[in-house]
């Protein structure tokens, strides 16, 4: 049987009820009231973890999973001293060249998935729609709209002022609502 925990910031909350299959959601923030959380954590045992963020507070967690299996993606420019203490297996994938979504899924490799028939998706609940909904109500959004956010902190993945207009046109042609949302 497998059991599912995530650990997210108090900023990403919100978000868990959407992703299905998990079975319990620890929130780490920074304060000294998160130690609950981390001693939490501690006291269980796992197989696996997986770290997506690489972050110091990331590494002390994964840490403290005790998982068998603790892997997280190459980064170049992390202490090595420090690496091999907290991560057994490190994903080489070219995480400038590819989708955030891809990159992520990269992990799931070192667990023998590969090529999954299915995609990940949120399922946010139907509570979690009403403010959202009402917000684009009153704006006057129309039912169906796409959102192009055409803005990335890698210079190389930038649209650029040409490419995103391109790309509203073509939605436009089509008669599909665009809506640009700025980058990074």
């Amino acid at each position: 049987e497998v059991k599912i925990d995530l650990v997210v910031s108090p900023t990403g909350a919100e978000l868990t009820a959407a992703i299905p299959g998990v079975d319990r959601v620890f929130i780490a923030g920074r304060r000294l009231s998160d130690v609950a959380t981390l001693l939490a954590i501690a006291f269980r045992r796992y197989d696996y973890c997986l770290d997506f963020t690489r972050t110091d507070r990331s590494a002390l967690l994964t840490m403290l999973s005790h998982a068998r299996k603790r892997i997280t993606y190459e980064r170049a420019n992390a202490p090595a001293k420090w690496r091999a203490l907290v991560y057994h297996e490190f994903i080489k994938d070219p995480a400038r060249s590819m989708h955030t979504v891809d990159h992520h899924l990269a992990h799931l490799t070192s667990l023998g998935v590969r090529n999954s028939p299915h995609s990940p998706a949120l399922q946010p609940p139907k509570e979690s729609r009403v403010a959202p909904d009402q917000i684009l109500e009153k704006a006057g959004a129309p039912a169906s709209f796409h959102i192009v956010h055409a803005g990335s902190a890698p210079v190389e993945k930038v649209w650029g002022v040409d490419g995103g207009a391109e790309l509203g046109h073509q939605f436009q042609w089509r008669g599909v609502v665009c809506v640009r949302a700025p980058g990074a």
